[in-house]
């Protein structure tokens, strides 16, 4: 996954780093020097789950991740001299954003993180490759653009489910 957004980085100009500071390490960071921003990845990759304890041990690893990514902001808040000069070469005046990138599952609600986005890489790419602007795509990822949306992208209807002479009603989700 990662050699995925170095060829990336490569085909846009950007910048790459990754390496480790003192509570936690940073996976892969991309960088436009001229644009001035910086998001960095924490990245997670593991088989997308079949059951509800492989929901519930990927949705661990997504948390694990999103605390990592707050540890580096807050690093980068409090001016981490490691951080900012050795590891990514940046300054403060840089925009910085930390994001939660897994292979194929970003998990359900209750792990999203209003500070932290979890996306899947391959919307990752595609995003960047479209808007060829690290600002653009940090906006994006900022408003939360990529999740689906309710009235746009999926409707919720009414499921009548009947077994052994039983009758009910349930929900379900219909994308529109």
């Amino acid at each position: 996954m990662r050699d995925e957004f170095l060829d990336l980085a490569k085909s846009l100009n950007l910048d790459h780093k990754y390496g480790s500071i003192e509570s936690t390490d940073i996976d892969l960071a991309l960088i436009d020097r001229q644009e001035k921003i910086c998001i960095v990845m924490e990245l997670k990759w593991f088989i997308y789950p079949a059951d509800i304890r492989e929901c519930h041990d990927r949705s661990k690893e997504l948390s694990k991740g999103v605390q990592q990514a707050l540890k580096i902001q807050n690093a980068y808040k409090k001016s981490n001299k490691k951080l900012i000069e050795s590891v990514l070469n940046i300054d403060t005046t840089y925009n910085f954003i930390t994001i939660v990138v897994s292979k194929n599952w970003i998990g359900h609600f209750d792990i999203q993180n209003p500070e932290v986005p979890i996306i899947k890489a391959s919307d990752l790419i595609e995003k960047i490759k479209s808007f060829k602007s690290l600002q653009k795509t940090a906006e994006w990822l900022k408003e939360r653009a990529y999740l689906p949306k309710y009235g746009k992208d999926f409707k919720i209807i009414t499921v009548d489910i009947e077994l052994g002479g039983w009758h009910s009603n349930w929900y379900g989700v219909k994308p529109i």
